[in-house]
């Protein structure tokens, strides 16, 4: 008796197509995306499960996970060969997961609720956005720090708007001192790189003098200052202008 095997017009294209070695390495590629989904999945669940045993919530973390079976294209050739690519069906598992804390805007001048990525190695973690280094920390650090984040986000607030407050106090006072001067607001760095801001009363004879605004009312030191009518003198002048100055 004859036995026939009915074969899809697909199935006799992926087969005229590959030869033994093809087909196999083709399998053997499936079978990898399969182990690395599973990997994938593993971690994550490993990541969730060390987060809820110490004692984060969702108000701590969020993550967003994609299983399914996608298109994939291979080529399945060796490095002898013409490469062969052929499409076929795979496991895929792709996952985010990121620490949420609050955190303070300047531009804005609001605290928000920021997701930052984060790294976990054995039962440690790494957020350099949240600890401000590349150090590991037990969960139990890093979930304090998530726990203190809003307050410390508040007092950065409010030590902004105080500030804030002081500079608009400083440009009115300079502004009513100096009716006919420009006082206006701007962007200085210091030594070490850190910015900060800076009032400026500028005259109608180009020069000027610069203010950083202290944490108090009527406290701010001069940083910077430019004389336009000495810088415009050469020679003589310039001895001449010493010469009329007062003794203080």
């Amino acid at each position: 008796m004859e036995t026939t095997i009915e074969t899809t017009q697909n199935q006799l294209t992926l087969f005229d197509m590959l030869t033994v070695e093809q087909e196999i390495e083709l399998a053997r590629r499936v079978k990898t995306a399969a182990w690395e989904a599973d990997t994938n999945k593993t971690k994550l669940n490993k990541i969730i499960k060390l987060l809820n045993e110490k004692g984060f919530t969702d108000r701590h973390f969020k993550y967003t996970i994609n299983d399914s079976k996608i298109t994939a294209k291979f080529n399945v050739a060796d490095w002898r060969s013409e490469p062969k690519h052929v499409e076929t069906e795979i496991e895929s598992f792709t996952s985010q997961i990121h620490l949420l804390y609050s955190k303070y805007d300047k531009t804005s001048n609001s605290i928000g609720t920021v997701k930052r990525y984060f790294w976990v190695d054995k039962d440690k973690i790494e957020c350099s956005s949240l600890t401000g280094n590349y150090r590991y920390y037990k969960p139990e650090s890093i979930l304090s720090m998530i726990e203190k984040s809003y307050g410390v986000a508040l007092n950065q607030y409010n030590e902004a708007n105080k500030l804030k407050s002081n500079i608009e106090y400083t440009v009115n006072k300079y502004k009513e001192l100096y009716p006919e001067a420009t006082v206006v607001t701007g962007k200085e760095y210091s030594k070490d790189g850190s910015e900060f801001d800076k009032v400026t009363v500028k005259f109608k004879s180009g020069s000027y003098v610069s203010f950083r605004v202290g944490e108090k009312v009527d406290n701010e030191w001069i940083i910077a200052k430019f004389d336009a009518v000495f810088n415009k003198l050469k020679g003589n002048d310039i001895l001449d202008y010493f010469n009329t100055q007062e003794t203080y």
